[in-house]
This record gives structure tokens, sequence and C-alpha cells, in this order.
């Protein structure tokens, strides 16, 4: 469960610290191990992956340019773990395949979508919900050594998440849908430990930078709202990976 902390970003900024530290001394030595190269670097093989199976933390800022009553309320916040609503697309599980170029190179593409199984919510039920997010991306491996290495990438993504449930506020009923849209820049840096043979274990730090989103949302009592919408969020995540 997420939860908001009196001091969001020291441990934030301290373990974004500890990453970046890393980050920094495998550039500093991949070069002296350029012959101690894990298999996984190695061109022409495939990475499947789950880089943001367990969130650790995030921060994260969202606003909705309307002043009509709606459903997405702006925030701003720091949290821990996953996020009980299941609409924040960012921390979803995703399931990425990558493709070893050479100079350790990779080319990728990561995949995300759950939704709710559940009819039309009536009131006193929870929202139904689905999401869906594709990501492409291009990467660089710069080793540390035969155990190590760090996995950099950017990219863009696109997002679209839906909601559609029932609020009895007030002794009144009010159905509503809402569906937000986003288009994003992404940057990622993830320590890559590899112990056993094809079986990695990730730490990293991700950001997700707004180029272009949008918010609708219809609603059975008052006007519906069609508006510009951002989400921001910066996080630290830890995964697995394969290599074949």
């Amino acid at each position: 469960m997420r939860r908001l902390l009196e001091q969001p970003l020291i441990p934030f900024v301290a373990t974004v610290a500890v990453l970046v530290a890393g980050f920094t001394l495998t550039a500093c030595e991949c070069r002296a191990d350029e012959g101690a190269a894990p298999a996984i670097a190695r061109p022409g093989e495939f990475v499947v992956s789950l880089t943001r199976l367990v969130p650790l933390v995030a921060f994260r800022s969202t606003k909705v340019d309307t002043s009509l009553p709606n459903d997405a309320a702006p925030t701003t916040s720091f949290l821990v773990g996953s996020d009980p609503t299941v609409t924040n697309v960012y921390d979803v599980p995703r399931l990425g395949f990558d493709f070893v170029l050479p100079r350790r190179f990779t080319l990728g593409l990561e995949v995300a979508g759950i939704a709710s199984l559940s009819g039309s919510p009536s009131l006193g039920d929870p929202p139904k919900v689905s999401l869906f997010g594709i990501a492409p991306h291009v990467g660089y491996l710069a080793v540390l050594n035969r155990y190590v290495a760090a996995w950099l990438r950017a990219g863009a993504a696109y997002y679209e998440t839906s909601s559609e449930g029932v609020n009895g506020a007030g002794g009144a009923t009010v159905s509503y849908s809402w569906t937000w849209r986003q288009l994003d820049a992404t940057v990622e840096g993830h320590m890559l430990f590899t112990p056993l043979p094809h079986v990695g274990v990730t730490v990293g730090v991700y950001g997700e930078l707004p180029l272009h989103g949008s918010f609708e949302e219809e609603r059975s009592v008052g006007p519906g709202v069609t508006a510009n919408a951002s989400s921001l969020e910066l996080g630290v995540v830890a995964g697995i990976l394969t290599y074949l």
C-alpha cells in the first residue's frame, strides 16, 4: 500500500544518489572489463524482462486543465509501493522484449495492460478499470564485470487508461466514465545483476516526461469534460529478466 511521507524528497534523493553512483562507477570501469562481458552483452541475444515488477518509491504529479468537476483531481505526492487504485499505468508490471545489437546497444519494446472483468458497476461497487501501454526504446549495456552491468534506455511511450463507476455523494447517484491518453518521453537506468546464467535481477530509476495528454469524461448529471492533461512520474523499481 502506498502512503504519503512527511519528508518526501529525502528517501527518493538518497536512493537516486546511490544508483547514480553505481552508474558512474560502471561507466568508469567498463572499458577495463571488455574481456569479461557477461553473456547478455553478446550480439544476437534476446532479453525478456519485467523491469517494473516491484515498484519501490515514486514521485508523481498529475493535472487536468479544466475548472469543471471531474474524477481526476490534480495530485502531487511521494509514494511507496504499488498504487491500490490500479489506475497508475506507470507501476503496472510491463513485459519487455529486447534484442542485443553490436557494441552492446539494445532495441526493444515493452507492453503493459490490465482490465476489470466485471460488468458495468453499480453504486457501492469498485470502479471498472482498463489500461494499456506500449513503450519502444533503445538502450546500451555498460559492463562493470561478468556479473554486473548498467542498462541505460530511452524512448517513447503511449498510455491509455479508462475508468467507469458510480458515485453517490450527497445522496445523488451519478454515473461516470473517463479516459486518459498520454504520450511520454521515457528515460531509464537499471543496475543489472546476473548471479546465475540466463537470469538477472534489476534495480533502477525511471522518468516519464509528458509530451501530450488528454482527458475526457462523461457524467450522467452535468456537462462532460474534454481537457488537456498531463502526468509526470519519477520512480525507483526492481525487476527480473532472462536472456536467450
